[in-house]
């Protein structure tokens, strides 16, 4: 299942040394291709404490409090705007402090969306490729192409750079007969600790959804990922039929019925709408 999910998670786990992050980024449309997006991020209030007490071991305490003091700061929060593309600017941030979650949403206004990208799904240069320990490729970011149709109808697209080649990265895997039953169970007990509370969405919000190559369609909003790895480590036989899938249409019919699992595997999803 993992090379399935390498491009879409990766970015997020190799942020963090435990699965206490959860990301999520909305994309709001206007009719005119301009919107919002906004970006939450938090990290469990037990990780952040762990986070703290290791930063206060270091030789200079007061620059190590500083540094947790900011790991959700309204500066870093200015500073990727500029890394969105073209036209985006910071608009606002909020910090979100309560007893069991530490971070920050921040909202940016764009005036074209086809002039922005997003990072959510990449692959980070520095990631080990799945299966294996060398660092894997960096794949292109998550872009968008805006088209005016009659009627007052657009067309937006999405292109998933790296979704298809996440699927196809390697052939599914031959079970290991050597592996010890109870190995193998201590090693997912070490998994669910790993990625407790690991939630990663990313969806597009339009007022109005004409038609849509998304299954996963709530209203005006299309979810291009979610995944919440409690409720997929939850269920590890249907995790590990995903990862056996041996092709893109037997991979599609599995992930129907998989719980805590959203994922568009087409390179491009595509929404119709409409701005009333």
């Amino acid at each position: 299942m993992f090379r399935i999910a390498r491009v879409a998670l990766c970015a997020v786990a190799a942020a963090t040394v435990s699965g206490c992050i959860q990301s999520s980024t909305l994309i709001k449309m206007k009719a005119d291709g301009s919107g919002t997006i906004e970006q939450t991020m938090t990290m469990n209030a037990d990780a952040v404490a762990q986070f703290s007490a290791l930063a206060a071991v270091g030789d200079d305490k007061n620059k190590s409090k500083a540094s947790v003091d900011d790991l959700f700061s309204e500066k870093e929060a200015r500073a990727a705007a500029a890394k969105m593309g073209q036209g985006v600017t910071f608009v606002s941030s909020q910090k979100i402090d309560t007893a069991d979650r530490k971070g920050i949403k921040a909202t940016y206004a764009f005036t074209d969306i086809s002039k922005i990208s997003i990072e959510e799904m990449n692959s980070p240069s520095n990631a080990p490729a799945a299966g294996g320990t060398a660092p894997s490729p960096k794949d292109p970011p998550m872009k968008f192409q805006f088209k005016p149709l009659p009627g007052g109808h657009a067309l937006l697209t999405i292109l998933q750079p790296g979704v298809d080649k996440a699927i196809n990265a390697a052939p599914a895997s031959k079970p290991d007969t050597s592996v010890d039953p109870k190995t193998a169970e201590q090693g997912l007990a070490l998994m669910k600790t790993f990625m407790k509370g690991l939630k990663v969405d990313v969806a597009v919000q339009v007022p109005h959804v004409v038609k849509t190559s998304s299954q996963y369609v709530d209203g005006g909003t299309v979810t291009l990922l979610s995944m919440d790895f409690d409720t997929i480590l939850a269920d590890p036989a249907m995790a590990e039929r995903l990862n056996k899938a041996s092709n893109l249409s037997d991979t599609k019919a599995l992930l129907k019925d998989f719980k805590g699992v959203k994922i568009n595997l087409d390179p491009q999803v595509t929404i119709e709408f409409t701005g009333k």
